[in-house]
Formats: C-alpha cells, structure tokens, sequence
C-alpha cells in the first residue's frame, strides 16, 4: 500500500502566493484533502501544515477522518516566516518536508511517498499508484520530447524513495530564491543532473484538478485536453 504527504499552508506569510485568504485556502485544503481520502490505493496519509494550522480541531476535518480508512497523521510547526516571505514558498515547502522527516512516524513504514500539494487533488490517483508500484521516483512530465528541454522538474506532484529523499533533496530548499526566478523546481531539476539521479515520469497522466498556489489560477476538469494528453503518454509508452 501507498503513502502520501500532502503539504499545507492555511495562514501564508509569502508575498509569491496568490490568494491569502486563510478562510478560502481552508476550505480548498479541506476540499482536496476530502477527495484524498477515498482513494483506495492509499494506506496513508501525512498531512503537514507550517503555519500551526491544526486540522485536527476543523470539525468538517474530524468527521472525515471517522469515516476514512486511511491512516491518518497531522502535523504543524510555525515555519520561518521572515525566509518564507523574502524567498518564497517553495522554501516553506521545503521547511515542511524536512519536518515530516524529522517527526513523521508513518513515513518511517514506507520506503517510498507520493508528495501533493494541498490544494490539488488527483482525479486518477489510484490508477497512477496502480501504474507506478514498481517504481520508486517519478515525477510529472513537463514536456512531450524524450529529452530534457526545460531546466525546471514539476514539484507540485510526485513520487520519490524515501532514503533518496533524505539523502539528495532534503534541504535543496535552502537555496530557493523566487526574487532571482530560482524556484523549487529548478533546484530539484539541478539537483536531478548533478548527482545523476535516475527519474522515470508517471506511465499515467495525473488528472490534476485544484487551486495553483503560485498564481491562483485553476487546473480545471478540460476533459478533451487531458484525453489528447493520456494519449501523447501512451503513445510515447513512458518508461
């Protein structure tokens, strides 16, 4: 069975992040998280949030969590607000990965996680943890050549070995600078080449729907265009 993390940030202290409502970016990290929690494939879930959000006092949450068959574990810290606000948030996820690392006991069950950001929600989870069980590091493709073309890999969704994690990613945020466009993305992407780290990308498309917490904007249910994109994956049969 499958882990994965879903990383949160209900009160933002970054002047990067689009909407900053803490009532609205609850609901919508209550809304994913609801959806999350059916997936069958899943056995746990590690919900970590660093602005002292604890989920466990949201009613709607609680309930949830009484009907769910999913291990459950939540944590919350206070994040470094100053570096968060100057560097952006890719630091403050950063700052949450390292937490779960250091205090999550679920994560020391598994030998690999899917990682998510909170506000997003994969419609197809479970047939991608069916396409993607015997293989432990995968990200999201970015472009539809066989060759790298872009300097950056997606972060908002993937999976990785845990011992990889702790050995090669898990404090590559401290170099995050949005100010300088150094973003999350470009770190993991650099971190990737140098230390010539083997990645596969997802033989499934995730269907990705939610909230991007950068621009605000929505990845929406655009049925035809993920069809004509299932397809291109396909045909280029990922390995």
């Amino acid at each position: 069975m499958s882990l994965c993390i879903i990383t949160s940030a209900v009160t933002v202290k970054s002047k990067y992040v689009a909407i900053q409502d803490s009532i609205i970016r609850e609901h919508e990290y209550i809304t994913a998280i609801s959806k999350l929690l059916n997936i069958s494939a899943l056995s746990s879930v590690i919900i970590c949030d660093n602005t002292m959000y604890n989920y466990n006092n949201n009613p709607v949450f609680k309930d949830l969590v009484t009907k769910s068959k999913i291990n459950i574990e939540v944590l919350y810290f206070q994040g470094s607000n100053k570096e968060i606000y100057e560097y952006g948030k890719g630091y403050g996820e950063g700052e949450i990965m390292k937490f779960i690392f250091d205090n999550s006991k679920l994560i020391t069950n598994y030998s690999s996680f899917y990682k998510i950001t909170g506000r997003l929600h994969v419609e197809n989870f479970d047939y991608v943890i069916k396409k993607s069980l015997n293989q432990s590091t995968l990200f999201v493709r970015t472009a539809f050549s066989l060759n790298y073309e872009r300097n950056f890999i997606k972060t908002f969704f993937y999976k990785m070995d845990v011992e990889l994690f702790k050995e090669k990613f898990i404090n590559q945020y401290l170099k995050v600078r949005d100010d300088e466009n150094i973003f999350l993305e470009h770190i993991y992407f650099n971190t990737i080449c140098e230390n010539k780290i083997e990645i596969n990308f997802f033989k499934a498309f995730p269907n990705v729907i939610g909230v991007s917490g950068s621009t605000g904007g929505l990845y929406t249910k655009n049925f035809f265009l993920k069809f004509l994109v299932n397809k291109i994956y396909s045909f280029l049969n990922i390995k």
